[in-house]
């Protein structure tokens, strides 16, 4: 990663500069794709390639740390309305993930540990499903694959079904890997993004938590 970065900075005016800023895209700070993205020529910004990382660096700007919650108000598992507006005042886990989605699936444990021991300070999660991906593809299936693993796995947060024919959650989050969270404060702004899952990724989290909410 740091060669990468360090080769952009050396050579703004090849092609390979821009390849390498893609592949950057989802690691760097959104902020700092956009200023990188500008010290390209015109050519390489002005390219197919550009004007496509262009949109998508712009897209990404609606869920930067500081930028309002995007809102949303849909049915959830239980039949309830979750209106993600109704939680300001707490901080607010927002967690995109699928049922086909083996890392997702294997992030619940260490969430259910946390929800544990802040739920009570004023943490809340709410999973977005998207299950686009799982097997069959129409919607009563994706519906049953959903609950399914949702008992199987014992994740008692709020939950909602991504559905893109009503309102596609994950296009207006800009959701390019799975699992992806977002933390949101308590006056719904976004704080904190992390893609994928590992220990270390966890940790970010666990630490930004115990910043906001200590013991």
């Amino acid at each position: 990663q740091a060669m990468r970065i360090q080769f952009l900075n050396d050579n703004p005016a090849t092609f390979t500069s821009l390849l390498v800023l893609q592949s950057l895209f989802l690691i760097l700070p959104i902020s700092e794709s956009e200023s990188k993205f500008y010290a390209l020529t015109e050519e390489q910004k002005n390219s197919n390639t550009g004007k496509a990382l262009i949109l998508k660096i712009e897209s990404n700007k609606s869920t930067a740390t500081g930028k309002p919650v995007i809102p949303f108000a849909q049915i959830g598992i239980d039949g309830t309305m979750v209106d993600v507006n109704a939680y300001k005042g707490k901080f607010v886990l927002i967690d995109f993930w699928g049922s086909w989605c083996v890392p997702c699936r294997k992030s619940h444990p260490a969430l259910k540990e946390l929800y544990a021991k802040y739920k009570s300070m004023g943490l809340e999660i709410i999973g977005i499903s998207n299950e686009a991906f799982s097997a069959g593809g129409n919607k009563a299936q994706q519906d049953v694959s959903w609950r399914k693993a949702i008992k199987e796995d014992g994740i008692d947060w709020l939950h909602v079904l991504n559905d893109a024919d009503i309102n596609d959650l994950a296009k207006s989050h800009d959701i390019n890997g799975y699992p992806t969270k977002f933390l949101i404060d308590r006056n719904g702004k976004f704080i904190l993004k992390i893609l994928g899952t590992s220990e270390a990724l966890h940790k970010t989290l666990e630490k930004k938590l115990a910043e906001l909410m200590p013991d």
